[in-house]
């Protein structure tokens, strides 16, 4: 069987990874789809609850940094 695994990618001020984390990007991952339809009961509420989580910490860390 086939798996495709979530990949998250970064990108650094100044091309330095000991710099400031300028952007996030996702691929292979269903964050918004748990946000999109969490009220449904089409995802379990652990799953949607972290993808809450995850998108939270990123607008916190924008907003901070």
């Amino acid at each position: 069987m086939y798996q495709i695994l979530p990949t998250y990618y970064g990108l650094y001020e100044a091309n330095d990874p000991t710099k400031r984390l300028m952007v996030i990007a996702d691929y292979n991952n269903d964050v918004p789809e748990y946000w999109e339809w969490s009220d449904t009961g089409l995802f379990a509420i652990d799953a949607s609850n972290e993808a809450y989580k995850l998108g939270v910490n990123y607008i916190v860390y924008g907003l901070t940094h």
